[in-house]
């Protein structure tokens, strides 16, 4: 899955490794596919997995789907956010992707809008 997921966001690119687009979209994965029991065999690999026998690359997914897991568990539910203000915001990270990073002010705003 992890190759499916890195091939599909490198289509049509010249960097072939989207590194900052991965974990959203794990998340996407995680939410549309909805596995069965993934917290419990989540920490069934976590207290069972032999630490010689992972490799980098496993070990690298493991950590996202943990993050992954984690971000969903804590976001708020119902996010109550005006679909206008969503779309602002939405808008402000792409130009925050073209340009490289937030501004302070643009932080700010950010932070404001999501607490």
């Amino acid at each position: 899955a992890s190759k499916i997921i890195v091939n599909a966001l490198s289509r049509g690119r010249s960097d072939p490794s989207p590194s900052t687009e991965v974990l959203p979209a794990l998340v996407w994965c995680v939410v549309h596919s909805n596995p069965p029991h993934l917290i419990s065999n989540l920490g069934y690999i976590k207290a069972f997995r032999h630490p010689q026998r992972i490799t980098e690359e496993e070990s690298s997914w493991y950590r996202m789907l943990e993050s992954a897991v984690s971000f969903l568990q804590t976001i708020p539910q119902g996010l109550n956010i005006d679909p206008a203000e969503y779309r602002r915001l939405v808008e402000l990270a792409g130009q925050e992707d073209a340009k490289g990073g937030f501004t302070p002010s643009e932080k700010s705003v950010v932070r404001a809008a999501v607490s």
